[in-house]
Parts: C-alpha cells; sequence; structure tokens
C-alpha cells in the first residue's frame, strides 16, 4: 500500500506534483489536494481513514427515500444489458441495486457482493462482510461492478489488478468514478461534490484510468457524463482482458434519452410489483422507489404518472398522516428544523417530498388540467426545496437545481390559473348571451329589466 502522506503520484509514482488546494473545513485534519501533471490525476494528502459509518436507520432512510442515486447507477450497465453473465459481483455495493439489475438484465444465477459498511438489507442479496478482493478465488466472474469505488481506495493498482485477476477470460468489469481531469474548470459546487474531502482519497483523469488499465495488461473504454458546468464530471469505464470482449459492449446511452429512462422506469416497476412492505426498510425503499418512477414518468410524459403519483400521495398520508392540506402545514415545521441535526429531521419528513412535488405539480399542469392545484404545488416545492437548501444543503445537494426551476414554473402556473378563470368567466358570459337569445331567455331579461332601477 503506498504512503498515505508522501506527495509523490500514487498512481504513475512521479515525484513532481503540485498543490491545487487546502482544505481544512470539517476534517480533523487539514488536507491537501495534489495534481500530477505526468499523468492526469489528483489525490489527496494525507490519506482519510476509512469511516463506513455504524449502521444508522436514519440514514437508511435518508439514502432509501432520497440519496441513494439508483438511476445514475443503472445508466452505466445498460452498455452492457442483455450480454449474458452467470456469475456476477458487485464490490461496494451499499443496498445491492446495481447487483440486482444486472442480475435481471444478464440472466445471471449467482449474485454476490462484497461491502465493508453495515446497510439495511432490502434486496437480499449474499453479502461479504470486508474489503475486495477477500478471499475470492480467481477467474470466477463474468461481470464485476464498482460504482463510485476506485476514489475510495488507496492503492488503485493493486485494486484494479485484483478486478483483472476475478475476471473469466471473456469477462467484463464496469467502474464509474469522479473524474480528475475537470477539477479545474468546475464550477465551485460541482468541485466540491468531486472532491468530497474526508471520503476520496484519488481521481483519476481518463488518461490516466486508460494508461493504468494498459499497463496492467487491459483494454478499455472510457466515456465521461455528469452535470456541472463541464457535463463531464464522471467517468464510466469498462474493463477487459481483451479488446475482442470489448466489441460486445453497447455505447453509453444518453441520460435523458427515452431508451435510457425508459429502462430505468421498468426496473422501478419490477421492484415495485414485490410483496406489501413489511419492515421499516422495506417501506422506505418502496416510497424511494414511487418517487423517482413519478419523476421519470412525468419527465418521459408516460400516461402512468397519474397512478403512480396516486399511490404516492396514498402512501404519504398512510405513513406520514401527510394529506394535502397537512403538507402545505410541513413547511413551517420543517422551518423550526433548520439550523437543527438532519436526524432530527428526518424520521419526521418524507426526503423525497420537496422533489417529488415538483413532478406531482409539472403532472397536474399538463396533463391534469388543473392549473390552480399545479400552482400550489409548485409553490409548496419551492419553500420545501428552499428550506432544504438553506438548512441541509450539503445532505440535498442534488435538488439545488430545482429551485430556480420550481420558482419559474409556480409562477407559470399561477399565470395559467389565473387565465383560465377568466376563460371561464368569458365561457360563462358566452353561455348567457346564448340563453338571452332564446325565448325563455328574452323573457327572463324583460322581467329581470322591470326590476333594476
Amino acid at each position: 500500500m503506498p504512503d498515505g502522506t508522501s506527495t509523490s503520484c500514487p498512481v504513475c509514482e512521479a515525484h513532481e506534483t503540485r498543490l491545487f488546494d487546502r482544505l481544512d473545513v470539517g476534517l480533523a485534519a487539514p488536507s491537501q489536494v495534489r495534481c500530477c501533471d505526468a499523468c492526469g490525476c489528483a489525490f489527496f494528502r494525507p490519506f482519510p481513514q476509512p469511516d463506513h459509518g455504524g449502521g444508522s436507520p436514519v440514514l437508511d432512510k435518508f439514502a432509501l427515500e432520497y440519496a441513494t442515486g439508483i438511476g445514475c447507477m443503472l445508466e452505466a450497465l445498460l452498455p452492457v444489458r442483455g450480454l449474458p453473465a452467470e456469475r456476477i459481483l458487485e464490490i461496494g455495493g451499499g443496498y445491492g441495486f446495481l447487483l440486482d439489475a444486472a442480475g435481471l438484465w444478464c440472466g445471471a444465477r449467482e449474485l454476490c457482493m462484497i461491502e465493508p459498511a453495515p446497510v439495511a438489507g432490502v434486496l437480499e442479496h449474499p453479502v461479504i462482510a470486508g474489503y475486495f478482493p477477500a478471499d475470492l478465488p480467481p477467474g470466477q466472474f463474468d461481470l464485476i461492478l464498482a460504482s463510485e469505488v476506485l476514489e475510495h481506495v488507496p492503492a488503485p493498482l493493486d485494486f484494479l489488478a485484483a478486478i483483472f485477476a476475478r475476471l473469466t477470460a471473456g469477462g467484463l468489469a464496469i467502474l464509474t468514478t469522479p473524474n480528475g481531469g475537470v477539477l479545474r474548470e468546475e464550477d465551485p459546487p460541482h468541485r466540491a461534490g468531486m472532491l468530497s474531502p474526508g471520503q476520496h482519497m484519488v481521481l483519476f483523469s481518463p488518461q490516466a484510468l486508460e494508461k493504468t488499465v494498459r499497463s496492467l495488461g487491459g483494454v478499455c473504454r472510457i466515456d465521461a457524463r455528469g452535470a456541472g458546468r463541464t457535463g463531464r464530471n464522471g467517468l464510466v469505464c469498462v474493463l477487459a482482458r481483451e479488446a475482442r470482449v470489448l466489441e460486445r459492449v453497447g455505447p453509453l446511452p444518453s441520460a435523458s434519452s427515452l431508451r435510457t429512462r425508459g429502462a430505468i422506469a421498468a426496473y422501478y416497476r419490477a421492484k415495485l410489483v414485490a410483496p406489501p412492505a413489511e419492515t421499516p426498510a422495506q417501506r422506505w425503499l418502496r416510497a424511494g422507489l414511487l418517487a423517482r418512477l413519478a419523476e421519470l414518468e412525468v419527465s418521459i410524459d408516460d400516461r402512468r404518472a397519474g397512478a403512480t403519483i396516486a399511490e404516492l400521495e396514498r402512501g404519504l398520508e398512510q405513513d406520514y398522516g401527510l394529506d394535502e392540506a397537512a403538507q402545505w402545514a410541513l413547511p413551517d415545521a420543517l422551518e423550526a428544523c433548520v439550523g437543527q441535526d438532519l436526524h432530527e429531521l428526518i424520521p419526521r419528513y418524507p426526503c423525497f417530498l420537496g422533489r417529488v412535488s415538483y413532478f406531482r405539480a409539472m403532472w397536474r399542469l399538463n396533463h391534469a388540467g388543473d392549473p390552480v392545484g399545479a400552482a400550489r404545488l409548485f409553490s409548496l416545492s419551492l419553500r420545501l426545496l428552499m428550506l432544504e437548501q438553506r438548512g441541509f444543503s450539503h445532505w440535498f445537494a442534488g435538488n439545488r437545481s430545482l429551485v430556480a426551476q420550481a420558482a419559474r414554473h409556480t409562477l407559470i402556473a399561477t399565470r395559467r390559473s389565473i387565465e383560465s378563470r377568466v376563460l371561464a368567466n368569458w365561457l360563462g358570459l358566452a353561455q348567457l348571451g346564448r340563453e338571452l337569445a332564446r325565448p325563455a331567455g328574452q323573457q327572463a331579461w324583460r322581467w329581470l329589466r322591470g326590476k333594476l332601477p
């Protein structure tokens, strides 16, 4: 394992590296971010100590209802969707969503996950508690997955070599990791997320990752994706021992394409067919899947969104006692929590509500013909999103971009609701005019005129 304090590059071992940033906020000890111009990677000095938490039900609820980026993980798996893989391993799989989807999409008969952190068991796949490679024999797996793991590894070369060793001759590995090559170009909010001080150790550039894979005798295909100013702050890397194996892999589809969103929505629906939730973790998962599915269905204009939203709203009332009136009172309760520990809020708060209310409002505006109800829901969403950003911005960072959209659509829906009332009044006058043109209407009008002063 490399020295966690040396300023030499942990990837290419170049001795000349330069200081990129100094970080000390929220850390036990000051930390440096250093860049290697020889290979393009970035790394932390000293390396942070691994901290996998203690299996908190509060954090499980937050992750299952809102924070776990299931859709983002599944996007990386789409290039191998439909390719047969009998034995699949996921490294650092957390709740196991990526492994679960790979099993469904690749027809696996054996699934296995290695995970050092205690997490809620909601998908019931075999888990080896510990660190890769553990005692796994070589040449065993047709597909190995590691989503957002490589940046947490102190010895990335050893880690990648162990992956190659455990692939079958025609096996593939899919890794996702932040794109260290765009650190200098990114805006501060996205740069902070990529750095994640106290958690990340090494950030690869595409060039550094490809060079490292080739030095180990393998081949790879690397695609950049993501948000931020660059639109490419993440990497998806498909690894194989031989170039001919990579030829079977499809292209990485756009995250916004109908194919991508449709495939992810189909996975959510497949998981929602499961028997009724019994444990708290299963209820949190079901609510989170419904919220994610509603967002996707609204965004791709799927008519099934209405039924999904209705089920989600029933769950809000059953699990939280939040009918529509109670939801309107929720921002006042959230206001009282601003500045407090998030652990006090989460047990009482549907963590997806601010975000999903925006998409519920979009559905009412564009499909239900209810601009008044849409304006109210957009307003609720805006209040909740703003409070989340004011009090818990680190936790709800994924909702930051929705604040401006919710404000804009609140105004649009309000304008449409006013216009619809004006139109209704005009329609009423037109109806009155038609009635007055009839004999009975003319008689009523003469009677009314006689009563007027």
